[in-house]
This record gives C-alpha cells, sequence and structure tokens, in this order.
C-alpha cells in the first residue's frame, strides 16, 4: 500500500516543482478564493503535488491517506477519517488535503508505539537487501544502511574482482571483445548474414536492428547441416511480464525468421509465459522457468533431442543465463553453438570469470555488437 502512492507523491513533486516547497504551497489558480478540495479547477494531480512539502515521516503516513484527500466526499473514506476524531465530517470538504494530511499526522506519530513501525518501515529496505543476497551480506553488525550499501557493494564488485584474481592466478589472459564483423568472414557466412537480417526484420525481430545477424550468420552459413535449434525467450508481449516487448509486437518473431531460414530444421522456443506459446510449421515452444533448473530438465525430456544452436534472448539475468549455459553443456550437439544476447557492459566481468570455467572442449567469445552491447558466443569442438 505505501510503495504506489508514495512514488506518485515523489514523481508528481519531480516533474512540477522539482522540491521546492515555496512553490508547492501556492494555490491553484482556479483556487484562490476557496480551501475546498471539489473546487473548479483543483484536480486530483495537484492535491499530490501539494503534499510534497511534507517531512519523509509525513509522506510516509499521508501516503496512506492520500486517497482520504482526493475523494473527501467517498463515503468510506469519510467514515474512516472521522472514527480517528480529527475531522468532524461535516468540515471535511471545506479544508485543504494537506491540512488533513498534516492532522492524522500528527496524531500518529503522538504515538510511540506508531513511531517504532515508522522506524522499522525506514529500515525495511536495508533488511530485505540484506536477507534477500546472503552471498554478499557482510557477517557484521552495524548501521542497517551502511550494511544494505555493503551488501549491494559486495554485488557488485565480486566478479569484477574475481576477473583480477583470475588475471594473477592464470596463465591466459583475458581475450579482448572481437568486432562483430570479423565473425562473418566467408562468402557464405555474408550470404546468410545478409538473408537472415532481411528475414529478421521481415518477421519485425529485433536482432536484425542489433546486428547479431552476422553471428547468426556465420554459425548458420551451411544450412543444410542444421536440424535442430532452441531459444530459450519466444518473445511475450504482456506487459505483465518481465523482459517483455512493445505490445504490438509479435511473439515468435525470430523462431519464424529461423524457421523461413532452415524449412528443414526443428526450431524449439522455451519462454515463461504460457499465454504465448503456440505452434506451427516446423516450430515448437514449451514453458521454462530461467530461475528454476528442473523446468530446464522438464523441457529436455519434452523434446527429447540436442541442438546445434541453442540462444537465450530470454530474462537477461545472469544467474537465468547460467543456467541455459548448464542446460546447453548437457544438450549441445558436438560443433554445437551456444550465444547469450544483450549483454551490457556492466555485466562483462561475468562472462569473463565464465569464460576461465568452461570446459577444455568448449572455445567461447565476447562479441562487441554496438556500443556497450555485447553477446557472449561459445562453440563445442566436435573432437568431444
Amino acid at each position: 500500500m505505501l510503495g504506489p502512492a508514495s512514488e506518485t507523491l515523489q514523481e508528481s513533486g519531480r516533474s512540477s516543482f522539482g522540491g521546492r516547497r515555496s512553490q508547492v504551497r501556492e494555490k491553484h489558480p482556479a483556487s484562490q478564493n476557496s480551501d475546498r478540495l471539489d473546487a473548479p479547477g483543483y484536480g486530483t494531480r495537484d492535491r499530490y503535488h501539494r503534499l510534497v512539502s511534507l517531512s519523509q515521516d509525513e509522506r510516509i503516513i499521508g501516503a496512506c491517506f492520500v486517497g482520504l484527500a482526493a475523494h473527501p466526499r467517498n463515503g468510506t473514506a469519510v467514515a474512516r477519517v472521522s472514527q480517528t476524531g480529527i475531522i468532524p465530517v461535516h468540515i471535511i470538504s471545506r479544508i485543504s488535503p494537506i491540512r488533513i494530511i498534516s492532522r492524522i499526522t500528527n496524531f500518529l506519530l503522538s504515538d510511540k508505539r506508531t513511531r517504532r513501525i515508522i522506524d522499522r518501515i525506514r529500515n525495511r529496505l536495508g533488511i530485505l537487501v540484506r536477507s534477500d543476497f546472503p552471498v554478499f551480506s557482510p557477517e557484521s553488525g552495524g548501521p542497517r544502511k551502511d550494511l544494505a550499501h555493503l551488501t549491494a557493494k559486495a554485488a557488485s564488485q565480486t566478479f569484477s574482482f574475481l576477473v583480477r584474481l583470475l588475471e594473477l592466478t592464470t596463465s591466459e589472459p583475458f581475450e579482448n571483445p572481437v568486432p562483430l564483423q570479423t565473425f562473418a568472414d566467408t562468402e557464405n557466412a555474408r550470404y546468410a548474414a545478409a538473408t537472415l537480417k532481411h528475414l529478421f526484420d521481415k518477421y519485425e525481430g529485433d536482432k536484425g536492428w542489433n546486428n547479431y545477424h552476422h553471428v547468426y550468420g556465420t554459425i548458420l552459413q551451411t544450412p543444410n547441416t542444421i536440424t535442430d535449434i532452441l531459444e530459450i525467450g519466444v518473445g511475450t508481449n504482456n506487459a505483465d511480464v518481465v523482459s517483455h516487448l512493445w505490445p504490438t509486437a509479435r511473439p515468435g518473431a525470430s523462431l519464424r525468421a529461423f524457421s523461413e531460414f532452415l524449412p528443414h530444421a526443428m526450431i524449439v522456443g522455451a519462454d515463461i509465459d504460457k499465454r504465448i506459446l503456440f505452434e506451427e510449421k516446423n516450430i515448437k515452444t514449451f514453458f521454462v522457468d530461467q530461475t528454476k533448473l528442473e523446468t530446464f530438465d522438464l523441457l529436455a525430456s519434452r523434446v527429447n533431442r540436442k541442438f546445434d544452436l541453442i540462444i537465450d534472448d530470454g530474462l537477461h539475468a545472469p544467474n537465468a543465463n547460467i543456467a541455459s549455459l548448464i542446460f546447453a553443456l548437457k544438450y549441445l550437439k558436438k560443433d554445437g553453438w551456444f550465444v547469450v544476447e544483450d549483454i551490457q557492459s556492466s555485466k562483462l566481468p561475468l562472462w569473463r570469470v565464465v569464460s576461465k570455467m568452461l570446459p577444455d572442449d568448449c572455445k567461447s567469445w565476447i562479441v562487441d555488437c554496438k556500443p556497450g552491447w555485447f553477446l557472449f558466443v561459445m562453440k563445442r569442438s566436435g573432437t568431444s
């Protein structure tokens, strides 16, 4: 209850007043002669603006009651406010929302138990950070705010420090990201890349926009030898799912591009959103939750095959990527490829560490696709 209302207050204050209290206290032009909440032109947004002048504690309590101030004639709201004994029902519509909130706040803050509750709310974020990331949380006492900050800092620095450690303890240096164009280095690869670019654009996928067709052109330059492809992340357009596409996007765009490029291959898709799964021509799609390894085992039992190419274009989170890599190491064919898309530069330390942990029969590259964005590409040796 606190979260959405608090965010609304903060956002509206920043957008119109930049946090300057002198401006926040000014009346709406249409309400110069009235403090009534229902005065002409005195909309809900203006009431939110005026609440920004509250202190931090007042916002916490005020966020709970913003609905009461915004709708003073609502029967339920009037009854709830009147039960506090602070604001008589017969005058509630004649006073400003900020005065309503202020009186409620003063009443509640006078109670020691309520103040303790507010203190717990203040520290809750720090507690959640530490409990949710036990691997990175300092096993130490101290101010909760500092411990939360150090937990986040540990999560941010750990993989970078592991890279430094590996540089000191291994004889082979880390390779720099390779330019994208070096992948399509044969005539067949360039032809396949151009064809795939056309198909990705035809089905309105984003692989062509991101220049990934150069890599896939190299991997698929002999299409007659490719029989099985898996892409994790079909591409949901449902906004209630993390990592969704734009509302008008059509799920399965790249699956259809691969299907047209490889009409005799089996194209398998996997996604957490069961609502967008489909089957057509040589395409089949299945459920998978990248944060649960057991769903990968279920996927393996249902498809009952190994793959020439496995693509991770799903959640785009490190744990999800590593889960896909674990699956790929089990179910890639000899000479098979594994690709992780949409890696930002901030995540490169993770993939540098991963590159040193791969089996001897696997070679990997970090491919520089466009400023700030990379692919992780791995190939399994044909001699394994």
